[in-house]
């Protein structure tokens, strides 16, 4: 993670500051870590996924189910230089 806003800080409980330099890997449950290992080996082919979904693990919290968007930029060798991701809490969308 190089970068974070305060919603992925509170979403993950932890504090803003922290998450820089973390790998995202480190709040994937373990039992979808290889599908999203899968994913990600896809993201460079596809360039983006939607509505890919996640059960993220907070610090001290229970698992939450999101949706994420993710997108790829590339430099102009194709080589990954950046990942963008938009994470949607969908855990009380899911529980009605």
């Amino acid at each position: 993670i190089q970068e974070a806003n305060y919603a992925a800080a509170s979403l993950l409980n932890v504090q803003q500051y922290y998450l820089v330099g973390k790998p995202l890997m480190s709040f994937i449950s373990d039992a979808e870590s290889n599908r999203f290992h899968h994913q990600l080996d896809q993201l460079q082919e596809l360039q983006q996924l939607k509505d890919w979904q996640v059960v993220l693990c907070p610090r001290q919290g229970k698992p939450l189910a999101v949706d994420m968007s993710v997108s790829v930029f590339c430099d102009s060798q194709g080589n990954v230089v950046s990942i963008q991701w938009l994470i949607l809490n969908v855990t009380g969308l899911l529980n009605r």
